[in-house]
């Protein structure tokens, strides 16, 4: 059976300990790369689990996909599948960004997702942290993010929204110092 037919039907935690074993392996690259191209499949389910499985990549994969970020990126963008969004963002939140490559359509994304009631709390929530990663470097961004936090301020929040509001808070504080 193919990958992308086992990706078709339902997966498991045992399936993905097993794929990211396999992506530890000397075939690890060709898994990977194959994981990768899956992520753009027009079979919903396909994709959402080829994401999935990425998600828990480490080592030789995670560099793999640290090297594919703006790829990522823009997939998260343009996806419709919110569960493939947050796992893209799940992704992206364990990759450091680079200064001098600020992308502010993808920031904009992230900091209008924090405040938009319609968005899933975990992607809401990944949002918040992938600002301030994205922000760290300007302090003129800092303000701005820390004016849209404000906003969460008048809105009746989830613990997860909550608890990552206060995280990037006191890293915006311990920022500034």
């Amino acid at each position: 059976m193919t990958l992308r037919e086992r990706l078709s039907g339902r997966i498991n935690k045992p399936d993905i300990a097993e794929y990211v074993m396999r992506m530890q392996e000397n075939e690890g690259i060709s898994v990977v790369n194959e994981l990768y191209d899956l992520l753009i499949d027009a079979d919903k389910r396909i994709s959402d689990n080829a994401a999935w499985i990425l998600s828990h990549a480490k080592g030789r994969a995670e560099r793999f996909l640290n090297a594919k970020q703006g790829e990522l990126i823009s997939e998260a963008l343009a996806t419709t599948s919110n569960t493939k969004r947050r796992l893209l963002l799940s992704i992206l939140k364990r990759q450091s960004f680079d200064k001098q490559n600020l992308r502010t359509d993808f920031l904009d994304f992230c900091l209008s997702c924090i405040v938009d009631n319609s968005v899933p709390i975990g992607i809401r929530a990944l949002c918040l942290y992938l600002s301030f990663t994205q922000c760290q470097h300007y302090p003129e961004l800092l303000m701005e993010l820390e004016l849209t936090i404000d906003i969460l301020d008048n809105e009746d929040l989830s613990a997860g929204l909550k608890c990552a509001k206060r995280s990037v808070r006191s890293q915006i504080r311990k920022n500034k110092v």
